[in-house]
């Protein structure tokens, strides 16, 4: 079920490195946001060793699905766009089921957007909170409630993942020094200076 997952980020990967790569593509696909009326202009690219990237290139990618699913499910609208681009576009077609796994990654993936955004502030210090961040994340993965059986799968991994890092590798003073995260963060939202809700 996880390769499954794997395969569509692979997809979507895909799909926006051929429209960052084909000027006909681009093009096209820059007119038809403007004529949906979307929000953001351009895609996203993850980068494999920042924890929310993966996340904002899935919530984005998700954003442009209409035009995702024209293009490639009717690439013969795209204007001087050669036929062996045409074909790659029909081979990497989305299905329903594909798309719910955008939506199941991107609802996994969120608690990490929010606490890179809390560790990334620049009005307090960060260091501190790495790791009351690590617990938060372990609490939302311990309590997530999933809808299917994927998600169920899904959080499940991650979840032994976030044990066995941050539960069975971590020393008596890094135990300690959660301590002292929780209570820094404890004082920063009772100033209003980060919302620690996931």
């Amino acid at each position: 079920m996880f390769h499954s997952q794997g395969k569509v980020v692979f997809k979507v990967r895909k799909i926006i490195n051929l429209i960052k790569q084909s000027n006909n593509i681009n093009m096209h696909v820059i007119k038809r946001v403007k004529f949906f009326d979307l929000f953001n202009q351009s895609f996203i690219i993850d980068f494999e060793v920042r924890w929310n990237t993966t996340f904002h290139m899935l919530e984005r990618f998700y954003e442009f699905k209409i035009v995702i699913d024209e293009i490639t499910t009717n690439p013969v609208l795209i204007e001087g766009l050669n036929a062996a681009k045409r074909n790659q576009l029909k081979n990497l077609v989305l299905s329903a089921d594909d798309w719910r796994a955008v939506e199941m990654l991107m609802k996994i993936l969120k608690p990490f957007k929010r606490v890179t955004d809390i560790l990334q502030g620049q009005k307090y210090q960060t260091l501190a909170l790495s790791k009351v961040t690590e617990r938060i994340l372990f609490q939302y993965y311990e309590n997530f409630s999933a809808s299917n059986s994927k998600e169920k799968y899904v959080s499940e991994i991650v979840k032994q993942y976030l044990d066995k890092y941050l539960n069975k590798k971590i020393s008596n003073e890094q135990k300690k020094a959660s301590l002292v995260s929780i209570l820094y963060l404890f004082n920063l939202i009772a100033y209003n200076k980060i919302d620690c809700y996931l």
